[in-house]
């Protein structure tokens, strides 16, 4: 019997020992971390250790350590940045590092008191999606945050000097990005395009100064968080360029050509009434535009300007007879007076026209719009309260008519016009006076 009762234990023995070995998986202490060397300053590098462990030696300034295995994980574990080849922790601190993880620490200058901050790097993205992180390591650059070139709103921050975001998906494919200053409107930084891959992650770290003082520059340095973590590029600064877009507003007029700063070859080709040309990007100064119908310039090297990352919208306009041709200059908004509202501009460029006022038209009447009133042949409307062109309308869809200015007499419309939120646009009156008629342009 004692035989059978061996056997049987044995059995149940054997069979635990099976089912352990089959399913319970080695546990994962795999972690990844880290450090990038913010700290501009510095000209030794810095040592990275965890739990006792020295696991990047030297990095220097600017430069990433890499992701290496720090073998270990828990809600303690001790990280310490020394000086290059130094026993004694310059700072340490207990982080939390879970299995699988991937963590960076940011050093920031001064090096000689250098800061630490340290992040955990959630990799993975959005299917086809690009994941992008913001670090402020300028020292005298007050908040920064970055933003798509000409966008309507901050993708990231604004940041204090040693924050870091979080990360935000993005779109992958190629950015033109600019960083801001909180408070300093006249600020912007704007860099050439640089792409970001499907499924990509990248930090993106603002180190050096913005003084002149110094013999710090201002960086825009990209690291690829991909792979081992090492790799970097620097953002080229973008020349100062701007961008104008054409409108054929001349009725009865063939389609026209337009030749820029004295070629002879066209930048813009057969424009017809009342179509508009995509913008255009040209070097930031004074140019010329000729416009030639059938061959034959009917406007000769009218200087125009363009701003720095500016926008501005010409319109040929005019008539044909009387001989009465002109280039009417409009700057552009680059941004919505507010993100949430639809900002429109209006102008007559009806030639034998009155002044005209302009109205909503309601289930309850006409309402006058207080901003595009008496308006004479190429005046725009105005805002006193916001001084400027553009004014502010709710996202909706309104019926608009243009009278007579002081009379009932309708010039042009009633025609229903779509304004969505975010968006730009310039609303205006052309042809003939018979035959007027109410057209937009959409600036974004």
């Amino acid at each position: 019997m004692y035989k059978y009762i061996a056997m049987a234990v044995a059995l149940i023995f054997l069979a635990v020992g099976c089912s352990d070995d089959s399913t319970t998986p080695p546990q994962d202490t795999t972690t990844l971390i880290r450090l990038l060397n913010v700290a501009y300053d510095d000209t030794s590098g810095l040592d990275l250790y965890v739990a006792g462990t020295k696991v990047s030696s030297r990095v220097r300034a600017g430069k990433s350590g890499g992701y290496v295995k720090a073998l270990t994980n828990g809600d303690s574990v001790p990280v310490g940045i020394h000086f290059a080849d130094s026993a004694k922790a310059r700072i340490s601190s207990l982080q939390r590092m879970y299995s699988g993880g991937s963590f960076s620490v940011y050093a920031f200058p001064p090096i000689k008191t250098f800061s630490v901050s340290f992040a955990d790097d959630q990799r993975t993205t959005s299917p086809g999606k690009a994941r992008l992180k913001l670090v402020n390591g300028c020292s005298d650059g007050g908040q920064l945050s970055v933003a798509y070139t000409d966008e309507t709103s901050t993708l990231l921050g604004p940041l204090r000097y040693t924050y870091i975001s979080g990360y935000a998906d993005v779109e992958s494919g190629s950015h033109a990005l600019s960083v801001l200053q909180l408070g300093n409107s006249a600020f912007e930084i704007a860099y050439d395009s640089v792409r970001l891959d499907p499924n990509g992650a990248y930090t993106l770290v603002l180190t050096g100064t913005l003084s002149d003082a110094d013999q710090w520059g201002f960086i825009a340095r990209l690291y690829n968080d991909n792979g081992d973590g090492t790799t970097y590029q620097d953002l080229s600064v973008a020349p100062d360029r701007g961008k104008v877009q054409m409108v054929h507003a001349v009725p009865g007029a063939a389609p026209f050509s337009v030749f820029l700063d004295g070629s002879t070859t066209a930048t813009i080709n057969n424009l017809t009434y009342p179509l508009q040309t995509p913008y255009v990007e040209l070097a930031t100064g004074s140019h010329t535009a000729t416009v030639k119908v059938n061959g034959s310039a009917v406007i000769s090297d009218k200087t125009f300007s363009i701003l720095k990352r500016g926008r501005s919208t010409i319109f040929a306009s005019g008539s044909l007879v009387p001989p009465n041709l002109s280039l009417l200059e409009l700057v552009d908004l680059k941004k919505p007076l507010t993100p949430n509202n639809a900002s429109l501009r209006v102008v007559n460029l009806s030639p034998d026209s009155p002044s005209l006022d302009g109205y909503f038209v309601t289930p309850t009447g006409d309402t006058k719009i207080s901003e595009c009133q008496d308006l004479s042949f190429r005046e725009t409307s105005f805002s006193p309260s916001l001084n400027g062109q553009f004014f502010n309308l709710f996202p909706n869809s309104y019926t608009m008519v243009f009278k007579k200015a002081g009379t009932t007499e309708v010039v042009a419309g009633p025609t229903s016009i779509s304004l969505m939120a975010g968006k730009i646009v310039t609303v205006w009156v052309g042809g003939l006076k018979s035959t007027a008629k109410i057209y937009t342009v959409t600036h974004n």
